[in-house]
Order: structure tokens, then C-alpha cells, then sequence
């Protein structure tokens, strides 16, 4: 839910500058920076704007029609599909990794006394390359990472509020790229752990949704206490996951404050043209 913090379109169009479009193709997914963190992502804009594919710029009044033919032209599925499979990707090489040792000799001159023959004494300098983690695990968001909002939210033409609708009501849709990433991960022996700023009033409504929506057997469901905020919240959850000796292979979220605090072998920012937080 976001802590309830969600910015109006006209405030996020604002916010993220302009949004210019051109001819070009889909954007293919590439890394980038967020606060320290290298990110995998399609849109890489502080608040997930997509381009429009329009001349020019847009402004902020034409901005929910443009959403809409985003979403309905089905590029937002697409988008979700390209992060959620680079996603798939990465774990995909760490659970194939094998552990290597490799070696390189050195010699030192061994001091004797004048006259002697000289010799040289062998050393080595030795790395390993470790291995599959033993205990490997996907972090997911939910809000609009595995569960989407969208259906209440164009309802609501997109306004601050409007993301709380689906997620109070327990009514919101699963993802379908992020919930196949979630099978396959569970089916590769991956924990699949959620982390999300839903409160922790909304933990029996959270689980139900999840379920309906075929999302079933996490390893752990984190829900936000209050008067914490969500980069700090979401940073520690996923340093408590370490310290229970999991290694993060992948941390997937669809805003940066999802992701931003590293704690993860690698990140994935999903596009949320919607919305976006302040925290």
C-alpha cells in the first residue's frame, strides 16, 4: 500500500520532468543506478513514467488517457514480461554457478650466501569462485510487483487514493509474468519471501488476496509497522533475510525504494507508470 503515500499523475508528470516519446522500440531491460544500487529495469525514471509514444511532450491533464492505451496496448504487459524473465535469468546463472578454484604461481627469489647457486622459491595466490548459494531466495513486492492495482485505480481515473482500492479490499489481480517467476522459483527450490509496505493491519486480507491469486507456499510474508519508513523498513527486512542465512539472488519491486539499500545479488525494477512514493 505504499504507507497510504501515493503521488497524483498530474504531481508525478511534474515531478519526472517531461515524459518525451519517440519511434524508438521497446526499451530492452538494462542496469542502472538507484542511490548506490544497480537496478534492472525498462523505464529507468525516478517514478516509473513510460514513454507515450507521442511527439513532443505531454502534459499532465492528457496523462490518464495515455496510461490507459499504455496499459490496454498491452507494452505494460510486455515491459513486466522483459524485468520479470532478466530476473529469471540471474537466479537462473546463480543456481547453475560452480564453484572453481584457480591459481597463479609466483616465484621469490630465495637469499643465500655468494657464491651459491640461486634459487627461487614457488608461491601462489589462489581466488575461488563460490558455488550455488545454499539457501537461495527471491524478494517480491507486492502492490503492483505481484498483485496489481490497476483495475481500481483506472477506475478512479488514477487520483492519489486510488491505489488503496484493490489492496484494502483484497480484490487485486496477480501479475502474471511475476507470478510465473514465483512458480518457477519455488519449483527450483528458490524461498520466495514478500516484503511489502503493507501495514501489518492488512496481514489476513494480504495472505487471502495472495492465495486467490495463486500465489501460495512463501517462505515469509513482511508487512510494514508503522511510523517506520519504507526504504529503511524494506533495507532491514532484507539484511534479517541474510542473517537467517539466505542469499537474496534476486529482489524484484517496482519502485526504487523497493530497491534501493542493496541486500541482494541482484535488483529488478518492474514499470509502474501509476504511481509513485515520496519515502
Amino acid at each position: 500500500m505504499r504507507s497510504l503515500i501515493a503521488v497524483p499523475l498530474a504531481a508525478a508528470a511534474l515531478a519526472a520532468g517531461l515524459a518525451v516519446a519517440d519511434d524508438s522500440p521497446p526499451d530492452a531491460p538494462r542496469a542502472y543506478d538507484v542511490s548506490g544500487t544497480a537496478v534492472v529495469g525498462v523505464r529507468p525514471t525516478g517514478v516509473g513514467l513510460p514513454k507515450l509514444g507521442i511527439p513532443g511532450t505531454t502534459a499532465a491533464a492528457d496523462y490518464a488517457t495515455k496510461l490507459t492505451q499504455y496499459h490496454d496496448s498491452g507494452q505494460y504487459d510486455r515491459d513486466l514480461a522483459a524485468v520479470d524473465a532478466s530476473a529469471r535469468a540471474a537466479i537462473e546463472a546463480q543456481l547453475a554457478a560452480r564453484s572453481t578454484r584457480t591459481c597463479t604461481p609466483r616465484y621469490t627469489k630465495v637469499k643465500r650466501a655468494k657464491g651459491k647457486p640461486v634459487l627461487y622459491k614457488r608461491n601462489q595466490t589462489c581466488t575461488t569462485t563460490p558455488g550455488p548459494p545454499a539457501k537461495p531466495a527471491l524478494v517480491l513486492d507486492i502492490d503492483d510487483t505481484a498483485l496489481s492495482n490497476y483495475r481500481g485505480m483506472a477506475a478512479a481515473g488514477f487520483t492519489a487514493p486510488s491505489i488503496v482500492v484493490d489492496t484494502l479490499s483484497g480484490t487485486a489481480t496477480a501479475i502474471a509474468p511475476t507470478r510465473d517467476l514465483y512458480d518457477w522459483a519455488k519449483g527450483r527450490g528458490v524461498a520466495v519471501i514478500f516484503v511489502t509496505a503493507r501495514p501489518t493491519s492488512l496481514e489476513s486480507i494480504t495472505e487471502a488476496n495472495l492465495r486467490a491469486q495463486g500465489f501460495d507456499g512463501w517462505a515469509k510474508l513482511y508487512l510494514k509497522p508503522s511510523g517506520v519508513g519504507t526504504l529503511g523498513y524494506k533495507t532491514g527486512a532484507r539484511e534479517e533475510i541474510e542473517k537467517a542465512g539466505y542469499t537474496i539472488v534476486a529482489n524484484v519491486g517496482d519502485q526504487e525504494s523497493d530497491l534501493a539499500g542493496g541486500h541482494a545479488q541482484a535488483s529488478f525494477k518492474l514499470p509502474n507508470p501509476f504511481y509513485f512514493t515520496a519515502e
